[in-house]
């Protein structure tokens, strides 16, 4: 008869019968946890880690050497970088461009977000829907709506401007291709995913505390400035964080109208430094260049944990019920119902619609809007898209990399979650960790570091290569996403799987991933719809063979030059746009019955 002193003192898994020399046998196999475990942390190890040795190898190579080349290790790469005036400068412009975007799209997302979580604003549900149907909007995309509004020649705009009688100018008087012009496209751009992060922070507030604040004399600005602002300056110091982290990474807006401005940021050096267009690449520089990037990345990854913790201590959802408090707009609701119009009518309707007019022009070459064209508006800018030899090839190849990254990434990012919330406190916290610290290092950098492993393999030029470069995109923010799912599913049925002498990917795969179902389709989705908008691999990887939406529609804007590409390019951007919100459309309405359905 067995004893609880017989037991060795783990003993809480379930016993499956006797070894021969009369030791218990273990049905749950203790020892391929570890295995499991280990073989993820190394997974995740060389998906950070191996991007950053590559950098570093790189950057001490001479001139245009690859990193696995036979050559000898140098220095002079970073006294090219750390000993230009324009280095410093440089990063001033980035940090001016991250910080100043930041503050104008938290600033919008912020006021929105007051409006639709706290007030009686009319029309809150339509608003708020309307703000996660911008998530799918590529900035790149507005940025070009933009151009067409903005540019100092042909933006309409400038041309209704100039017909003012004070206007003395031949061409703006506005620019888009300006550091300003950046700021605010990227501002107006990233309003909805700040909006996003912002609205749960207004819902948990809890409307006692204000009330009190009123009893104890405060008119309601003053309740306002010492209740329920100093509340939430921890989560809005962790957006504006997690927006720089973002920013410093950017890459199209600043691809879109840096170059023309004359103001280059980070990311937009190492690109040019990487590519062959205009000269030799050179790849020591671009490798320094990235180095900083990640040192900068790093740094705002660690500002962002602390801001995290600090967090904790301004709670104010505890055991007791609270209540949500709505403000009274009276007659100022009309004039805050009209602001947030204007911002979608600045953020999204006019680019969007310079777009949709610009593929409807009746000639092969852009004209700005007038009423003499509407009767002769035409779809032969569609016609000349399907006509195009690349288009089709880029629709197979982008549905291709986007289904094989997408699942891929969802699916370590829940292997990750359920492991790391099933381990114990440091092997638990080891996967959290490195699995959300590759949103520190900049998706330019990564990608460059792809490229260097790959360059001369024939992987490089393939969709592969693609596929390699966007598989970790997401990671942390998927991973996140998934750890508060696995956190609310108990561990019984898991365990009553174990005691059945299932094995951990058996049970991983039978039991956690169905039950998961509504979250890994939302984590999926986001997956998804950034990595079709993404244009920072396509652009960095591009070639002949492996040509996809996001590389075709910078091919055709780029070589349009007012000609009867920026028709073509418009045309392939509304279809973009519209296969985006569609599929955003269908998987959000997938997930929700999913959702209902467990709940019920």
């Amino acid at each position: 008869m067995l004893t609880d002193k017989s037991l060795p003192a783990n003993a809480g898994f379930p016993v499956s019968g006797l070894s021969g020399s009369g030791g218990l046998r273990w049905r749950w196999p203790l020892k391929r946890i570890p295995v499991l475990h280990a073989a993820v942390a190394a997974l995740l190890v060389i998906i950070v880690g191996v991007p950053l040795g590559i950098l570093l190898l790189t950057s001490v190579r001479p001139g245009t050497t690859l990193p696995f080349d036979d050559t000898p290790l140098v220095l002079s790469n970073y006294r090219d970088v750390f000993g230009r005036v324009s280095t410093y400068r440089l990063l001033g412009g980035t940090m001016l461009y991250a910080a100043a975007s930041t503050a104008i799209g938290v600033g919008i997302a912020a006021s929105i977000a007051f409006l639709v979580e706290r007030t009686n604003l009319p029309l809150r549900n339509t608003i708020h829907s309307l703000m996660l149907a911008c998530l799918a909007l590529p900035g790149l995309i507005i940025t070009f709506g933009w151009v067409l509004l903005l540019d100092p020649r042909i933006g309409l705009l400038n041309i209704e401007l100039r017909k003012l009688p004070w206007v003395q100018a031949s061409k703006g008087p506005l620019d888009i291709y300006s550091v300003w012009g950046m700021i605010m496209v990227t501002g107006l751009a990233l309003a909805p995913t700040f909006f996003l992060m912002l609205t749960s922070l207004m819902r948990r507030m809890d409307g006692a505390l204000e009330e009190a604040g009123q009893m104890s004399g405060a008119s309601t600005v003053g309740v306002m400035r010492r209740v329920t602002l100093p509340l939430m300056t921890p989560g809005f110091a962790s957006v504006m964080v997690y927006g720089a982290l973002i920013l410093i990474q950017a890459f199209e807006v600043p691809l879109a109208l840096g170059v023309t401005a004359g103001f280059p940021v980070l990311s937009l050096s190492i690109y040019i430094s990487a590519q062959s267009d205009m000269e030799l690449p050179h790849y020591g520089l671009a490798a320094v260049f990235g180095i900083l990037a990640t040192i900068i990345g790093i740094g705002l990854m660690m500002l962002y944990y602390r801001v995290v913790r600090v967090a904790s201590r301004f709670q104010v959802i505890g055991g007791k019920g609270y209540r949500p408090r709505r403000l009274t707009l009276d007659r100022a609701k009309w004039p805050a119902l009209a602001g947030v119009g204007l911002y979608v009518a600045l953020g999204v309707a006019l680019p969007l619609l310079m777009l949709l007019w610009a593929t409807l022009v009746p000639s092969n070459y852009y004209e700005h809007p007038s009423l003499n064209l509407f009767s002769s508006l035409n779809l032969q800018s569609y016609a000349r898209l399907f006509a195009y030899p690349k288009f089709f090839d880029a629709i197979v190849n982008t549905v291709i990399v986007v289904i094989v990254t997408s699942t891929t990434t969802t699916l370590l990012a829940t292997l990750v979650a359920w492991l790391s919330v099933r381990s114990g406190a440091v092997m638990g916290k080891f996967l959290d960790m490195t699995a959300f610290s590759s949103l520190a290092i900049p998706g330019i950098v990564s990608t460059l570091a792809i490229m260097m492993i790959f360059v001369s393999t024939p992987i490089y030029g393939t969709i592969w290569i693609l596929i390699a470069g966007m598989l970790v995109g997401g990671l942390g923010f998927v991973t996140r996403l998934m750890v508060a799912a696995v956190t609310q599913i108990s561990r019984e049925l898991e365990e009553a799987a174990q005691m059945c002498g299932a094995r951990p990917l058996r049970t991983f795969r039978s039991i956690v991933l169905p039950l998961l179902r509504p979250a890994f389709v939302n984590g999926w989705l986001w997956v998804a719809s950034h990595h079709m908008r993404n244009f920072t691999v396509p652009l960095m990887l591009a070639s002949t063979q492996n040509v996809v939406i996001a590389s075709l529609l910078w091919q055709l804007w780029s070589r349009g030059n007012g000609g009867s590409s920026i028709s073509i390019a418009a045309a392939l951007a509304v279809l973009m746009v519209i296969a985006l919100l569609l599929m955003s459309a269908l998987l959000r309405g997938y997930s929700e019955r999913l959702e209902t359905r467990a709940v019920g």
